[in-house]
């Protein structure tokens, strides 16, 4: 073969490995492209399970869960959450997914919204009477036990279940002496969120530290029953009589007579038997959470708050319980409302901030 003839083939075969190398190479490329496109793709389902992970950690345990955690390992990369306390029952999260040289980040709000779950005050079956006089109160209107307006949510003041007991609710008691969620004179005739004989054997049930039972109750003077951060549960079988600057935090049972008088305060729930007995408030006395009255008969049952006092639904007083009787709690039994701040590849160049307190 000639030289001319040699060269014309060792240039074949040049441009030959030229191609094919620039094949291989378009081939390497295009699987680094896609690796990248995948990292990308993982990254972001990463971040998205890492979000579920602590939003479902935060629901669980929404006044204990908090930190910061890093390093987790998901599949074939890593995960970085944290949660941290915000004003407003809320708990701000975030969430970054991390797999090989890529992530992406998620920042969340988390808000507990209080359920009603009981009114302000409740008759669970007849009475014989329910007066409210001179300036005394009950409000459905959240307030905090310090007198503060508070977030809700406002329920009703009365809610009756007997049709008799609602027709005569006026007879002795003016509208504007009751307000709740539905304005003044806010008193329906309505079946309890909660039913009260259930809530009653809850109350009984109660084998706990913190359980106090008396045959019959006197506290005056400076007295206190438990506090804000320990509240008890006070079972009475007999009468009980409150007067001068006497406090109890938590639950209080009543079967028999209930006597507020002087400046006596309850923070919590009162739940009271009413047959045949009488809740009587006055002076200014105050009771802050709510007031259950169960009867199975009106013959002596008889309600009445008069002069300065008033009985004041509080989500704050009965929030304290959830350790005590949880069905009572409206933030226990509450509901979570989760919003998406932002999120983004965070290693984008320019990228905006998605979230700052």
């Amino acid at each position: 073969m000639g030289k001319f003839a040699l060269l014309v083939v060792f240039a074949g075969i040049l441009a030959l490995a030229h191609s094919n190398a620039s094949r291989e190479d378009s081939a390497h490329h295009a699987r680094v492209v896609l690796s990248d496109y995948e990292e990308k793709v993982l990254a972001r389902e990463t971040a998205e399970s890492a979000n579920n992970v602590v939003v479902g950690k935060v629901k669980k345990d929404f006044d204990g869960f908090r930190g910061s955690f890093a390093d987790l390992v998901y599949r074939s990369g890593k995960y970085d959450m944290s949660a941290t306390e915000e004003a407003n029952d809320s708990v701000s999260v975030t969430a970054k997914g991390i797999v090989g040289s890529n992530d992406y980040f998620i920042a969340a709000l988390i808000v507990r919204i209080s359920n009603r779950i009981l009114d302000s005050v409740t008759f669970a079956g007849p009475i014989d009477s329910l007066e409210v006089k001179d300036s005394a109160m009950i409000s459905g209107i959240d307030t905090n036990t310090d007198g503060s307006d508070a977030e809700g949510p406002d329920v009703h003041g009365i809610l009756v279940t007997d049709a008799s007991t609602y027709a005569d609710i006026w007879s002795d008691t003016a509208p504007a002496q009751v307000i709740g969620v539905d304005g003044m004179g806010d008193a329906v005739h309505d079946v309890p969120l909660l039913e009260p004989a259930a809530l009653g054997a809850d109350i009984l049930s109660y084998a706990g530290p913190s359980l106090l039972t008396y045959d019959s109750l006197r506290i005056s003077g400076f007295s206190a029953l438990g506090s804000s951060t320990s509240p008890v549960v006070v079972v009475v079988h007999g009468k009980v009589e409150m007067d001068g600057n006497t406090t109890g935090y938590g639950v209080l049972y009543v079967d028999g007579k209930l006597e507020m008088s002087g400046d006596a305060r309850w923070e919590g729930l009162v739940f009271m038997i009413g047959d045949g007995n009488k809740f009587e408030m006055r002076d200014n006395s105050r009771l802050y959470g709510a007031l259950v009255v169960e009867s199975s008969t009106a013959a002596m049952t008889k309600f009445e708050i008069e002069h300065q006092a008033t009985i004041t639904y509080s989500v704050q007083a009965l929030s304290r319980l959830g350790e005590l009787i949880p069905a009572v709690d409206p933030e226990e039994n509450g509901e979570f409302v989760v919003t998406r701040l932002g999120e983004a590849p965070s290693r984008i160049p320019g990228a905006a901030p998605l979230y700052s307190r």
